[in-house]
C-alpha cells in the first residue's frame, strides 16, 4: 500500500544510472551468497539453530537489522562436517540510512568484511 501511489505515478521514473546502480547491487548481492553456503540455508532446522538477530529490537538502532548465521554441522547430519569450510560464522548487516551507522559488534573475534563487499562501509563496532 505505501508504494502503490508512487509505482502508479507515470511521472517518477528511474534513470539509467538509478537502474545500473541497482543491478549492480543485486548482483553484489548474488555473489556474496555464492560466496559461502551459510546465506541461503534450505532448512528449516538449520535457520532456527544457527540464525539470530542480536542487537534487534526495541532499545536498539531504528532501521538497522544485524542477522549472525553461525557455522555448524547440517541439523540433518550432526556428526557431519560444518556447512562451510571458510567461515565460522557471517554477520550480515542490513541499513536503511544513507550514511554510516555504528552498532555494537556481536561479541566474537575480529570480523573481516568479505572481499565482494570491501567497498563497502565498513561495520566496525560500537563508535
Amino acid at each position: 500500500p505505501l508504494m502503490r501511489p508512487l509505482l502508479r505515478d507515470l511521472s517518477v521514473k528511474p534513470t539509467p544510472a538509478m537502474a545500473g546502480a541497482t543491478k549492480a547491487k543485486f548482483c553484489e548481492l548474488l555473489r556474496l551468497r555464492a560466496s559461502t553456503p551459510l546465506i541461503g540455508l534450505v532448512d528449516a532446522a538449520d535457520v532456527r539453530a544457527k540464525v539470530n538477530f542480536p542487537g534487534c529490537g526495541i532499545g536498539n538502532t531504528p532501521g538497522v537489522i544485524v542477522m549472525q548465521v553461525r557455522n555448524g554441522p547440517a541439523a540433518a547430519a550432526p556428526a557431519g562436517p560444518p556447512l562451510c569450510p571458510k567461515f565460522a560464522r557471517v554477520v550480515i548487516v542490513f541499513s536503511a540510512h544513507l550514511e554510516d551507522v555504528w552498532i555494537p559488534v556481536p561479541a566474537a573475534p575480529a570480523a573481516e568484511p568479505l572481499p565482494i563487499t570491501s567497498d563497502l562501509p565498513r561495520w566496525t563496532g560500537a563508535k
